[in-house]
C-alpha cells in the first residue's frame, strides 16, 4: 500500500503506520469507539493508526480483509495529505475508488438494487453526501453512499486526471472549501463523447442515454453548467422527453429526481433552452 498509494498521491509518509487487528469484535469496538457496538464496521482509521477486525473474527468468510486494509491505508494517505481537513464523502470515495483500482473484485459496485435506487430518485447531491454517511435511512443507503462517492471520484480522475484529484486534496489542506476546490478543476461535459469513458463495459452510448421508463433518449443540455444558480432552484440539465404516469426523471446539480409534469413546467433551464 505505501509504495503504491503514497507514491500515487505524492505523500512522503515519514511516520510509521500502526495496524491493530482484533480477534474479538467487542475488543475492536472498545479500542475503536470506547464502547460496545459498531458491528457493521470492519476497520477504522485514526490518522496513522488503523484498527480492524482480524481476518478470522466476526466477518470471516463474508468480507475481504485485504481490501479493507487497502481501503483504510488509503484513508491514512488522504488524511495525512489534507491534515484531516476533508469531507467524509471524498475520503470514503477515494478509498473505494482505490480498492477497485487495486483489484477489480474489490470495492462497492453498481448492482440491480442500486440501479433501482438511482431510478427512484435516491441519489444524494454531492453537497449532502457526507450527511448520507451520518444519518442513512437504512444500511443499504449507507452502502449506496460509499458507491456514489466513489463514482464521483471515478469521474474526477477519468475526466480531469489524478493530478486534479491531488490538487483538490492540496487545496483542502490549505483551507479551501470543497466546492471551491472542485469548481477550480471541473467543467461540464460538452457532448456525448465526454461521457463515453464512464460507461460500464459493454454498454453502448445509445443505451446509456435512453430512459428505461419511456424508452426515449434523454434530453441532455450539453455544456450547461449545473452549478450556476445553486442558491435558488437548481438548473435542470437533462430530463426524460416523455416520462411516465405524469412524472419524469430530471438531472440537476443536486442529483436525479422524479418530477411531476406540473412541476417540470415550472422548472429552471439553462438560458436559451426551451423544453
Amino acid at each position: 500500500g505505501k509504495s503504491v498509494l503514497s507514491a500515487k498521491y505524492g505523500l512522503d509518509l515519514k511516520r510509521p503506520v500502526l495496524v491493530e487487528f482484533f480477534g474479538v469484535q467487542q475488543d475492536f469496538a472498545i479500542r475503536t469507539f470506547g464502547a460496545l457496538g459498531g458491528q457493521g464496521m470492519l476497520g477504522v482509521c485514526f490518522g496513522t493508526v488503523v484498527t480492524m477486525n482480524s481476518p478470522g473474527s466476526l466477518a470471516h468468510g463474508r468480507n475481504n480483509w485485504e481490501s479493507t486494509l487497502w481501503h483504510e491505508f488509503c484513508h491514512v494517505v488522504t488524511l495525512q495529505l489534507t491534515r484531516n481537513k476533508m469531507p467524509r464523502w471524498l475520503s470514503e470515495g477515494i478509498s473505494v475508488h482505490e480498492e477497485r483500482q487495486a483489484n477489480p473484485a474489490w470495492g462497492n459496485r453498481l448492482n440491480p438494487e442500486y440501479r433501482e435506487m438511482i431510478l427512484g430518485g435516491e441519489m444524494v447531491p454531492v453537497a449532502k453526501l457526507s450527511a448520507a454517511f451520518l444519518a442513512p435511512k437504512t444500511p443499504r443507503h449507507l452502502q449506496f453512499a460509499y458507491l456514489q462517492s466513489s463514482l464521483v471520484v471515478d469521474y474526477i480522475v477519468a475526466r480531469h486526471g489524478i493530478d486534479a484529484l491531488r490538487g483538490v486534496l492540496g487545496d483542502l489542506r490549505d483551507g479551501v472549501e470543497i466546492n471551491a476546490a472542485l469548481a477550480k478543476r471541473g467543467k461540464p461535459p460538452s457532448g456525448p463523447d465526454d461521457i463515453v469513458p464512464f460507461l460500464p463495459k459493454g454498454t453502448s452510448l445509445e443505451d446509456a442515454l435512453r430512459s428505461p421508463q419511456d424508452d426515449q433518449p434523454f434530453v441532455i443540455i450539453w455544456g450547461a453548467d449545473p452549478r450556476k444558480g445553486m442558491d435558488v432552484n437548481p438548473l435542470v440539465i437533462g430530463y426524460e422527453s416523455q416520462g411516465k404516469n405524469g412524472r419524469r426523471m430530471v438531472f440537476t446539480a443536486m442529483g436525479v429526481f422524479s418530477m411531476t409534469d406540473a412541476r417540470f413546467k415550472e422548472a429552471r433551464f439553462p438560458e436559451g433552452h426551451t423544453p
